[in-house]
């Protein structure tokens, strides 16, 4: 979901993008100074690398990432996506389908 959130916000579908990112990520208000803002969050070896990708802010810079070579990073990356923000314009697409019944 994240990932989607990311190719979302840089086709310029905000509110899509936050619908997606309230359903990872625990709203500012709920915080306590320090806490990581995810709802879920791995408990083993990952952690580490699965709160830096997933609290990295879009579009996310996967090369710049300090576990760059890990397979949590490497799978944010990779994540296949029924949409992209080069498809995002085209009629089929559900972020489009959304907008359009949106101006209803």
């Amino acid at each position: 979901m994240d990932a989607a959130a990311a190719v979302l916000k840089e086709a310029d579908f905000d509110a899509l993008a936050g619908q997606l990112e309230s359903l990872t990520h625990n709203q500012a208000n709920f915080l306590q100074p320090g806490d990581v803002a995810l709802k879920l969050r791995h408990t083993n070896k990952d952690r580490p690398v699965f709160d830096q990708v997933m609290e990295a802010e879009p579009p996310v810079d996967h090369a710049g990432l300090k576990h760059t070579g890990s397979k949590v990073v490497q799978a944010h990356q990779h994540v296949p996506l029924p949409f992209d923000a080069g498809s995002a314009g085209h009629e089929g697409s559900a972020a489009t389908r959304h907008q359009n019944r949106d101006c209803e």
